[in-house]
C-alpha cells in the first residue's frame, strides 16, 4: 500500500521560493510474507481533483487515466521488501538538509525518478540509487509531484506478457473534452486498467476539491497536503496512512479501507523531515 505522499516539498523561508527535489512517496509491506518491489508501477492521474470536465470517453470504471508511468526495476526477486517495512521513491536522492536544513536526508531512499531536465534545469541523479523506468512522463523537464496536491497517485503492476512499448502502443487515452464551449484534445494520457492497480490514493486541497479521478472502486473518498494550494501553505506537509494494529512480532498492519478520507493523517508533517 503507499503508506506516505510528501507531495508538499520544502520552502526556503530565507530566500522565500520554493525549494524542489526532496519529495518522496514511501510504500509499505502490509503484508505478512516477503514481497518484491521488482516491477511495480507508480503512476500519476491525468486529471486533477480540482478541475472537472465531462471526458468522452469517460473510462474511469475501467481504467485510471495517467500522465506517469514508472517502474521499479528488477527481473522478478531483486528487490525484497520484508513484511511490515517500507521503500522509498524519491526525486532526488541526496542529502536535502546539506542545502536546506528543514529538508530531508534522502541518501538511503530505495529508488529516484530521473527525468533528465535541461541544460539550464538538470535533474540531478544519484549513481548509487536505482533510477525507476520512466515507461511515460508527460514532461521532458523535471517531473515533480504536485504541490498543489490536486492529484491522484496509485502503484500497480502491467502483466509480465505486456512490454513497455507494447503499453505504449496499445494504452493510449484517445479522448476529447469541452473547455467554454471549445472542444479539445487531451493529450499525454494513457490508461491504466483498474484490475492491474494494487492501491490509489486521491490528493485534493480541500477549498478545491471537485471530484475524485479514480474508480470509487480504488479509493472512495480523498486526503490532502493542505487546506489550499500555496506553497508556503503545504511545505513539509504529507498525508501518512494510518496504523490499524500492530502484531505481537511489532509489525504494522497499515489501514486500508479504500476510503483515503479515513485511511490517511492529512496535511501531517512528512516522516523524514527532522523534528521541528
Amino acid at each position: 500500500v503507499i503508506a506516505e505522499i510528501f507531495a508538499g516539498g520544502s520552502y526556503n523561508t530565507a530566500t522565500g521560493k520554493q525549494y524542489n527535489g526532496d519529495q518522496y512517496i514511501r510504500i509499505h509491506n502490509n503484508s505478512s510474507e516477503t514481497l518484491y518491489a521488482d516491477g511495480l508501477v507508480l503512476l500519476e492521474s491525468k486529471f486533477t481533483t480540482s478541475q472537472k470536465f465531462d471526458y468522452t470517453p469517460n473510462v474511469m470504471d475501467q481504467a485510471m487515466v495517467v500522465q506517469v508511468v514508472a517502474r521499479v526495476p528488477g527481473t522478478g526477486k531483486e528487490h525484497p521488501v520484508l513484511p511490515g517495512k517500507s521503500i522509498i521513491l524519491c526525486d532526488n536522492a541526496i542529502d536535502h538538509t546539506e542545502a536546506l536544513s528543514t529538508s530531508a536526508n534522502l541518501t538511503n531512499a530505495d529508488f529516484e525518478w530521473y527525468t533528465g531536465g535541461t541544460s539550464s534545469n538538470p535533474d540531478v541523479d544519484n549513481p548509487d540509487v536505482p533510477n525507476l523506468d520512466m515507461i511515460f512522463n508527460y514532461t521532458k523537464t523535471v517531473w515533480l509531484l504536485a504541490k498543489q496536491g490536486n492529484r491522484a497517485y496509485a502503484i500497480g503492476r502491467i502483466p509480465e506478457n505486456i512490454s513497455a512499448d507494447n503499453y505504449i502502443a496499445d494504452y493510449v487515452y484517445t479522448a476529447n473534452y469541452v473547455n467554454s464551449g471549445v472542444t479539445l484534445p487531451v493529450k499525454n494520457a494513457y490508461q491504466f486498467p483498474n484490475e492491474w492497480i494494487i492501491d490509489a490514493v486521491n490528493l485534493s486541497p480541500k477549498t478545491a476539491y471537485v471530484w475524485n479521478v479514480v474508480s470509487p472502486a480504488l479509493d472512495m473518498g480523498y486526503s490532502y497536503i493542505g487546506e489550499g494550494t500555496a506553497a508556503v501553505e503545504n511545505a513539509g506537509k504529507a498525508v501518512v496512512r494510518r496504523t490499524s494494529y500492530t502484531t505481537e512480532d511489532g509489525r504494522a498492519v497499515l489501514q486500508d479501507t479504500n476510503n483515503s478520507s479515513v485511511d490517511f493523517k492529512a496535511s501531517v508533517r512528512a516522516t523524514l523531515l527532522p523534528a521541528q
